[in-house]
């Protein structure tokens, strides 16, 4: 059971016009919710016997296994068995890190780093910035104009949702050309403008011939793939943990 006596959500769960997460997930949500709150911070894991849940909820047992089956179809979680009971692996769990004292980042780690090549590649335009470098843009941005603080966490967002440095750049860019005097901005400020662009143009992005390897640019139709899908179901589908 976690220590922790808060834990983090991703406004895309609840902030769906679609309502695809309601459809799916139903009451099953106050599962989700109990197994996000009580998880491993570090692998996003939770270990232990639904009975024990069902203690702890109020919910009665047969609810809660019901609920399960909703969550497993709805591919939230995955589940096997242990000598233990059960062990949950939530899906698209992003891993959290109490802050070092002696960084102003908020938040300073990243269980894994999914970039392909081409993403790690800053000559390409499907490059994703690390969290270090989106801190540096920002932070020059600061030194010249009325910004805020600095939201790492927000940064931590647009780098796990894999939103290319170009989009970021060219939004923030817009953005603040048309500022007013004296007007303050937060990098959450730039958040939905930046997730919008991303949505509309991530997609027209093309894999660069020359930056690519002999292997990919044999599985070109791969790349096309890649880059059509990483805005296709982004706008805020990518923030639940």
């Amino acid at each position: 059971m976690s220590d922790w006596k808060w834990y983090p959500q991703f406004t895309g769960l609840i902030r769906d016009p679609e309502g695809k997460h309601h459809v799916k997930m139903g009451m099953a949500i106050w599962l989700y919710n109990f197994f996000c709150a009580d998880a491993e911070r570090k692998n996003g894991e939770w270990a232990g016997r639904l009975s024990k849940v069902a203690d702890q909820t109020g919910i009665p047992i047969w609810t809660i296994k019901r609920y399960m089956r909703t969550l497993k179809k709805g591919d939230y979680i995955d589940a096997r068995r242990s000598s233990n009971g059960l062990i949950v692996k939530i899906k698209r769990y992003k891993t959290i890190i109490m802050p070092d004292k002696k960084t102003d980042l908020s938040i300073d780690d990243i269980s894994k780093d999914e970039r392909t090549p081409l993403e790690k590649n800053s000559k390409s335009k499907l490059y994703i910035a690390g969290i270090e470098e989106l801190q540096d843009y920002f932070r020059e941005i600061m030194k010249k104009h009325h910004f805020g603080n600095l939201d790492t966490y927000a940064m931590l967002q647009m780098y796990w949702d894999k939103i290319p440095f170009v989009i970021i750049k060219n939004t923030v860019e817009d953005v603040m050309s048309k500022k007013k005097e004296n007007e303050i901005f937060t990098v959450r400020y730039f958040k939905r403008a930046i997730y919008d662009n991303h949505k509309k143009y991530t997609h027209r992005l093309e894999p660069e011939k020359e930056l690519m390897s002999v292997e990919d640019v044999g599985k070109k139709e791969k790349f096309h793939k890649l880059v059509n899908g990483m805005a296709k179901e982004k706008k805020y589908e990518g923030e639940i943990i």
